[in-house]
């Protein structure tokens, strides 16, 4: 038997992909809401974020790209199209090397 297999992802399923990258990235954390477009087997992230204080912006952004591309890639085998990083705040209450829970 040959039969091509098809197999459909959540929303929610996608973002729980997003915030797992999150337990990784320690400057950084989710600050609302992630939403998620799709076309086809494409898809479009945007998600708001708070940067430790301290930490490089620039360098935390392209590595949550980069990680959640990467994870999107491994998990759902989905194509990501964009991955838009909206810097909501920076967190005070902790210097670099970590975010407050």
């Amino acid at each position: 038997m040959n039969a091509k297999t098809c197999v459909t992802f959540s929303n929610k399923a996608i973002r729980s992909v997003i915030q797992r990258v999150f337990t990784e990235i320690k400057e950084a954390k989710i600050k609302r809401t992630v939403s998620v477009r799709r076309n086809n087997q494409e898809i479009e992230i945007e998600l708001s974020v708070a940067i430790c204080y301290g930490s490089s912006i620039p360098e935390i952004v392209k590595t949550i790209r980069k990680k959640i591309g990467e994870e999107m890639k491994q998990v759902t085998r989905l194509n990501v199209r964009s991955i838009d990083v909206f810097v909501a705040g920076i967190d005070h209450s902790r210097g670099t090397g970590g975010m407050k829970s």
